[in-house]
């Protein structure tokens, strides 16, 4: 594919490509994907000879792709994300940007001026270093989970507070916006934060998305443990579905990214 380029002098290269590579078997699906992405990266810029090489990439928009791709489709946005450990990578996600009515199909929706700013802006901080600051959308890389005295309607309730990277400045706070399910779209593609039950690993919606100040808490009950006093949650994740319902942005207008994360006991 590069082949024929690999005589020009070029600054970067930006990606946005994975939606084939969803599914489940040999040579698809999340866990290889990330190693085969991170050694693609590292292949170019050896061809390149350039191993600083700047590489934007975008994490997946929604489609509807068929029955029980939705987990799939979450599996491999999450996968994309372990080129960021990578130096010079950086990522713009299109996960808010579903296109159910598009006339190309849904796999390509049409707004792609979005997302082509948010690599604009991507590249200006990693590679450019002419923006310092708000030009990557957040990351959750952590939760801190307290559970609640006593049961809600046979649940045991926790308030999980995340961790984002990067996190926000002085001059940037969170913001919640009105996220639906988008019309046309079947309510069961659709997710937005829930927990992982402790217990018996099953996930549950959150009962709600607190912001403070610089923080996310976000609160909700699963099935009870045994133990008394006992950390109710292993798991958090946001949008970790077919269609993301993405409500939480930074006051820069850069959603926080899907994700699924552990939850450690504490």
């Amino acid at each position: 594919m590069i082949s024929p380029y690999l005589h020009m002098q070029i600054s970067g290269a930006i990606w946005y490509q994975g939606e084939s590579n969803v599914g489940a078997g040999a040579r698809k699906g999340g866990p290889y994907y990330a190693c085969q992405f991170t050694a693609m990266i590292n292949d170019w810029r050896i061809k390149f000879e350039q191993p600083s090489m700047y590489f934007g990439f975008v994490q997946l928009a929604p489609w509807l792709a068929g029955k029980d791709n939705g987990t799939l489709i979450a599996e491999l946005r999450q996968s994309q994300l372990a080129a960021l450990t990578l130096p010079g990578v950086g990522v713009a996600t299109a996960a808010d940007h579903g296109d159910p009515g598009s006339p190309y199909g849904g796999i390509h929706p049409r707004d792609k001026q979005d997302v082509g700013y948010r690599l604009a802006l991507n590249a200006m901080g990693v590679h450019y270093k002419t923006v310092t600051e708000n030009y990557q959308s957040p990351i959750a890389t952590s939760a801190t989970c307290q559970p609640s005295k006593g049961l809600a309607r046979g649940l045991a309730t926790a308030a999980c507070t995340l961790v984002t990277f990067p996190a926000l400045t002085a001059s940037t706070t969170w913001k919640l916006i009105n996220a639906t399910c988008t019309e046309n779209v079947p309510v069961i593609e659709c997710s937005t934060f829930e927990f992982q039950s402790a217990a018996d690993a099953s996930w549950h919606e959150v009962s709600d998305i607190e912001i403070s100040g610089n923080s996310i808490v976000v609160h909700g009950g699963v099935p009870s443990t045994t133990a008394t006093n006992a950390q109710p949650v292993s798991g958090i994740r946001y949008g970790y579905s077919t269609w993301p319902v993405m409500p939480v942005y930074t006051s820069a207008g850069l959603p926080l990214m899907p994700f699924s994360i552990e939850v450690k006991s504490t």
